[in-house]
């Protein structure tokens, strides 16, 4: 359907062609009014713009897309937790038991904390032999039994077998964590061979009050002897 022209114009053009008998003053008046009408309409704005026809080279532009938001980056898996062979942290770089040395409850609690700065996405699991409270300094051996009661440092049941390093690796393959100890866990090789893969355990050396991590893989068992 064509759309009626404006009705100013549409006026002017009636009067145009019935008033060809009017007085020349009239007549002259409307063709100023003529001469001041626009010489081409503008065209009407259709109703709906996406169904208007094509322009330039015949192909309707394109509709923009809806805004919609970026889609989410990927979320990586969460770190495997750490479980902490502290028993053997506290003995790192100590002399050994014959020669008088003891461990140090403080070292261990260092280490941790550099692990806590290093992995602060991973959940850390300590874990004592029942002994440790015994082996430390007496000036220790409160903190030691506080943080045993508060449960940031655990500690197997009495009669455990294995102590501490079997709740180690209880605990670790539990939740699928990395173990930090210098341990090579010979006994439990067998039983647990995961032990030795890539990745499952990191090694721990104390410099001069710097702590350092790396991964390791526990030197292999040595075979049982045929009787």
């Amino acid at each position: 359907m064509r759309t009626p022209p404006p009705l100013a114009s549409n006026g002017l053009e009636q009067a145009k062609h019935l008033g060809r008998d009017v007085l020349p003053e009239v007549k002259k008046e409307l063709d100023r009014l003529l001469a001041l009408a626009p010489a081409v309409r503008p065209t009407t704005t259709p109703t709906h713009p996406q169904q208007a026809r094509p322009q330039g080279n015949g192909a309707a532009p394109n509709p923009a897309p809806p805004h919609s938001s970026p889609p989410p980056a990927d979320v990586s898996a969460a770190a495997p937790p750490l479980v902490i062979d502290g028993s053997n942290l506290a003995w790192n770089g100590r002399p050994p038991r014959t020669a008088g040395g003891r461990p140090s409850f403080a070292a261990l609690e260092a280490a941790v904390r550099s692990l806590r700065f290093k992995h602060a996405d991973r959940d850390i699991h300590v874990v004592v032999d029942p002994t440790l409270r015994h082996d430390v300094s007496p000036e220790e051996r409160p903190r030691v039994e506080a943080a045993i009661a508060e449960g940031t440092v655990v500690q197997p049941p009495a009669g455990t077998e294995g102590r501490g390093d079997a709740l180690v690796i209880s605990i670790a393959e539990e939740v699928g964590g990395v173990i930090v100890s210098n341990d090579n866990f010979a006994p439990f090789q067998r039983a647990s061979p995961w032990l030795r893969d890539s990745g499952r355990v990191m090694g721990a050396t104390h410099s001069q009050g710097v702590w350092v991590f790396n991964r390791r893989v526990p030197n292999p068992a040595a075979p049982a002897q045929r009787r």
